[in-house]
């Protein structure tokens, strides 16, 4: 059976004296959920491969064959196309194997063209000193600009960033929590070539991470683990999709460039909970970059009001109908701001932002947190024992 990865045809290969196994696996991601025994020689291996395949393919069903999980130091060879998933083909390690692989002019070319794919893809990526010790990535995303991780950025104004051509200097020109994502401006940066806009990522697809350390280019590959809709990030940012990652996390790799196997950056890798590697899609990067493109900056909502939680005990949130624990109570509020122009008082009691619900000070935060300045949103308060709907028009943070 001929295995098809990238442009190059393998075929199922084995030591004519030694037993083979091969089997057939559909792919879920990380994980192997159902494999089927495909013969124990290149001869079997081939016939039952083909008609397993055949089988998975046309009626959906891997029940159809027996279950078998591969033994341990089984790998995966290549891989077929199914329907609604991937074939994975899995062989053992049997002696003799690895020198017939090594010397076969296909797995070869194989191997020199994920070489290529990285090599065309490394002038993109940069190194960024965060001080002495630790370093992270960076994506030249077009011009003279480039994107990192805003957590790993901070508060920094100015940082050095290490490039295929040698090390510059680059200012922070703007830093998004909600999304992670920070856009830097490099000082005398080379010409750099178009890219075409990123397509969405399905799950199961092959990807590679790419960066970049003070000592040169670094490449992991994996692929999808989960890719789901779009979501909100705890920080309140609207994220495009929702990317997990079966790579290994690397802290060096935070930052760094997500392609697929055409070689086009479809997401910016950063950490997640639990040593998860999460992809920041190529389309909210393209976002936060645009506008900070338009404005020279990102420009913040800003609506003036200083709050503070209080907690409720159980009769108070039965009198009021709220579940949570916590309530924001307006504690200040800035002069000449749009809470101000809006007539906020002090005291108003928070309930909601276009009706859905607050549950401490720092939800407002997270709420406005896409809310593009000029809009108008409706606070929810509660203001003297009585629900009053206050709208404000959100303006732009004052810069310091």
């Amino acid at each position: 059976m001929d295995l098809t990865f990238m442009s190059v045809t393998l075929p199922c290969i084995a030591p004519p004296s030694r037993s083979y196994g091969c089997w057939i696996s559909r792919d879920r991601g990380s994980k192997l959920a159902r494999a089927t025994r495909a013969g124990n020689t290149a001869q079997e291996s081939t016939a039952a491969a083909t008609s397993a395949q055949r089988t998975l393919s046309l009626s959906g069903d891997p029940s159809a064959a027996p279950r078998f999980h591969p033994r341990v130091g089984a790998y995966p060879f290549g891989w077929c196309p199914g329907a609604g998933s991937d074939l994975i083909v899995w062989t053992n390690r049997t002696a003799g194997s690895a020198e017939q692989m090594a010397g076969n002019p296909m797995l070869r070319q194989w191997s020199n063209e994920r070489a290529s794919l990285l090599a065309r893809v490394f002038p993109r990526v940069g190194a960024v000193a965060l001080g002495r010790r630790r370093v992270v990535s960076g994506i030249r995303w077009r011009g003279d600009l480039m994107v990192t991780a805003a957590e790993a950025v901070a508060d920094a104004e100015r940082l050095e960033v290490h490039l295929e051509s040698g090390a510059a200097s680059a200012e922070v020109l703007a830093t998004d929590l909600a999304t992670d994502v920070a856009v830097l401006r490099i000082a005398q940066a080379g010409p750099l070539p178009a890219q075409a806009p990123a397509p969405i990522l399905r799950m199961g697809e092959a990807i590679a991470i790419i960066g970049r350390d003070p000592q040169g280019p670094a490449a992991i590959w994996g692929s999808v683990r989960l890719a789901g809709p779009g979501w909100r990030s705890r920080r309140g940012g609207e994220i495009a999709q929702r990317l997990e990652l079966d790579a290994r996390f690397d802290p060096g790799l935070e930052g760094a460039a997500v392609i697929d196997m055409q070689g086009a950056v479809v997401a910016m890798a950063v950490p997640g909970a639990l040593r998860r590697v999460i992809g920041i899609p190529a389309q909210t990067v393209e976002q936060i970059v645009s506008a900070v493109e338009r404005h020279g900056r990102l420009p913040k909502p800003y609506i003036g009001l200083r709050l503070q939680s209080l907690w409720l005990d159980e009769p108070t949130r039965a009198h009021l109908g709220r579940t949570a624990r916590r309530i924001a109570v307006v504690g200040g509020v800035d002069a000449g701001s749009p809470a101000a122009q809006a007539q906020m008082e002090l005291g108003d009691l928070l309930l909601g932002v276009d009706g859905r619900p607050l549950e401490g000070a720092d939800s407002l935060a997270q709420r406005i947190a896409d809310v593009r300045p000029g809009q108008v949103v409706a606070l929810e308060v509660l203001r003297g024992g009585k629900p009053v709907v206050v709208n404000v028009e959100v303006g732009e943070r004052p810069r310091a």
